[in-house]
This record gives C-alpha cells, structure tokens and sequence, in this order.
C-alpha cells in the first residue's frame, strides 16, 4: 500500500504473514507513517515505522535477545494491507477487563 496518501488518525489494517492486527496513523513523514497498534487488537505494545510501500521497519538497532516488532518471526515485516474506518477504531477501543474481587 502506497502510505503517501494516509493522514494522521487514519485506521489501518496491518499483516505479517498469517497474523493482522489494526493500528491508527500517528505521524506522517516525507519517508512513511508511524502507526500505533490499537490496544485489544495487538500484542504490539511499540510504534511501528512504515516506509512509502507501507513495508515495516526499525530505526533502532536491536540487541540479539531483544523482542523486534519490526515483524513475526515465523512470517517477517508487517504490511499495511488496508484502511479502516474511525468508527471502526472506536468500536475496538476496550476497557480493560476487571481483575476478580475488584470492582
């Protein structure tokens, strides 16, 4: 996906192989797109950085046992695939479920 045409707040789906997860565009650079993974859709708790192909990568080194999210490990880069509406997004934001004996 060409990211040159995304907007910042913009819903995007994302793939890595078998595995998909949805994020919001955050920042927009002559470069790509910075996105953050919706919480409920994604274990990904990092930003994730997209180049104009829509194709993950890092910007930081990483250490040898350091987890990357530039990808899975079973099925390499994350892909932005396709857009998703703000009322899309909305409806996946989740509280967090409550922890037996608190209310």
């Amino acid at each position: 996906m060409d990211t040159k045409t995304l907007v910042v707040g913009q819903g995007v789906l994302m793939q890595s192989g078998c595995y998909g997860c949805e994020g919001k565009v955050v920042k927009v650079t002559p470069s790509g797109v910075d996105v953050e993974p919706i919480v409920g859709t994604s274990t990904i708790d990092a930003l994730l950085h997209f180049d104009n192909n829509g194709r993950s990568y890092l910007t930081e080194p990483q250490l040898s046992d350091e987890r990357s999210y530039n990808g899975t490990p079973e099925q390499g880069p994350w892909y932005i695939v396709g857009l998703i509406s703000k009322e899309e997004i909305a409806s996946t934001k989740r509280d967090p479920p409550a922890l037996p004996g608190r209310q």
